[in-house]
């Protein structure tokens, strides 16, 4: 903090405040060793994220939840007399009701105009989510043959503000994941780079710091500094060589709330964890059913034994 000016709102903007650090080292303090098998505060989904909204579309299907795969939606279905949502259009034509629809910010969709004859079937576009200009996420994929720490296969570490380079505003993040958590194959690892941003260029600049600070990077067409390259990652202090990447900006955008029983989920951020992601998770049930319990306490298996026998 005293590498900043406190009383200055633009220079520390983008600064964590003194109470969301501690909650997020109390999180880290209450996630260590909370497994017998990982030692550390991290856990990761075996065969990647993807495995989580796989595992909500199981347990959503046996609760009775339809799913409508390979079929995008073309339009929204309006109310003449109120103007309010109604349903969906898909590309097959087919329509679909509901009181209520959850989408990305990042999605448009067709609206019919007011006032238009049915026989017209003229519609206009309508995007829902307002792109952030103050704000992008840039992010990059990177594969090695060895870890960034020999004696570790999963790791996750930051780079905090101003610690690559006296511009560095923003805290970069670092994740690595091996072949254990099945998103790679054997012998390789596969490392995860993200970091706000407010436009392309500070993003490119960020994360390619942090690259050039991981790894070693083979000058391109030169077999014999790749070799060089692979035989100095064998040591414990070398970087291990950058075999392959790719980096990218996302556009943030934040939902407009144009109807009320359209409600909007929120765009991916730069944590590596899910505790913000989980919050507005919350928020969406809330509004889909008011006075619900999210995630009601169950009774365990004992607790069930014993009111068994008391009855």
């Amino acid at each position: 903090m005293a590498d900043y000016d406190q009383e200055n709102g633009d220079v520390c903007k983008s600064v964590l405040k003194t109470k969301d650090g501690i909650d997020r080292l109390a999180l880290y303090h209450s996630s260590v060793g909370r497994f017998p098998n990982a030692p550390g505060a991290m856990i990761y989904p075996i065969y990647g994220q993807g495995e989580l909204p796989q595992a909500f579309c199981r347990r959503a299907a046996v609760k009775g939840c339809i799913y409508v795969l390979r079929m995008p939606v073309n339009s929204l279905l309006m109310d003449k007399a109120t103007g309010n949502y109604k349903g969906v259009r898909l590309a097959s034509e087919q329509e679909l009701y509901s009181h209520k629809l959850i989408l990305a910010s990042s999605f448009v969709f067709q609206l019919p105009r007011p006032h238009s004859s049915p026989d017209a079937q003229q519609n206009v576009y309508c995007d829902f989510g307002s792109k952030n200009t103050t704000e992008k996420l840039a992010r990059s994929v990177c594969i090695t043959k060895h870890s960034l720490k020999l004696d570790k296969a999963n790791c996750l570490a930051f780079f905090p503000p101003r610690s690559l380079f006296p511009e560095q505003v923003t805290a970069i993040h670092v994740l690595q994941l091996s072949s254990n958590a099945a998103v790679c194959p054997s012998g390789m690892f596969l490392t995860y780079l993200s970091a706000i941003c407010k436009d392309d260029v500070q993003g490119k600049k960020l994360l390619h710091a942090a690259i050039n600070a991981l790894f070693c990077i083979p000058v391109s067409g030169s077999s014999e500094n790749d070799n060089s390259a692979e035989n100095q990652s064998e040591t414990r202090d070398a970087k291990p060589a950058l075999l392959w990447s790719v980096l990218y900006i996302q556009e943030l955008t934040k939902f407009q709330d144009v109807l009320d029983n359209i409600i909007s989920a929120s765009m991916p951020d730069a944590s590596p964890y899910y505790h913000d992601l989980l919050g507005a998770t919350e928020k969406i049930f809330e509004e889909l059913y008011s006075g619900e319990v999210f995630f009601p306490k169950t009774a365990s298996l004992e607790e069930g034994a014993v009111e068994e026998l008391e009855d």
